[in-house]
């Protein structure tokens, strides 16, 4: 993310716009693989000679990069993050799940095989896609089919490397 409290900006037209006391965060996945496989620190050094040039390259215009005030690094997720935040998707299904009067629950080994959909250049979003995908569209097709109505159970597990989907 870039910070900037600049409180005027001129738009892509040449509109001067006045903005007093706005912060403006800018976010860009440039310099992301950088980051992520950096093994030094996120100082003013790496700032200097890998980001700027990074972020020279791909905004060209050293006005537009003189107005950053701030650099603010998104450091990649670890592992354990990734299944808090897979975690954290699966309570919202059994949570709207619920109110189907449908019981939802899982194993630490479907978190960790979904945990693994983690894509770098889309970061959470990434999994919470994976877990749409793998899950959500599973049990509505589940639900289609009359495979789980109200009263059931439905537990989450791998077997094999692949999800399945226990109706109980």
């Amino acid at each position: 993310a870039v910070v900037s409290t600049q409180s005027t900006g001129t738009d892509g037209k040449g509109v001067t716009v006045s903005c007093p006391g706005a912060t403006f965060v800018m976010t860009t996945n440039v310099g992301a693989d950088q980051i992520a496989h950096n093994t030094g620190p996120l100082d003013e050094d790496f700032k200097k000679f890998i980001m700027y040039p990074l972020l020279k390259g791909a905004f060209r215009r050293n006005e537009f990069l003189g107005r950053i005030n701030e650099i603010v690094y998104f450091l990649p997720f670890s592992r354990d993050q990734c299944k808090e935040l897979v975690t954290w998707e699966l309570e919202r299904i059994k949570d709207y799940a619920t109110k189907l009067n449908i019981s939802f629950s899982w194993d630490d080994s479907a978190v960790l095989l979904l945990s693994q959909a983690l894509d770098t250049n889309y970061g959470a979003r990434s999994l919470k896609n994976e877990v749409s995908r793998r899950v959500v569209d599973k049990l509505a097709d589940m639900s289609l089919e009359n495979k789980i109505s109200a009263g059931s159970g439905v537990v989450l597990t791998v077997r094999d490397d692949a999800l399945t989907f226990d109706v109980r």
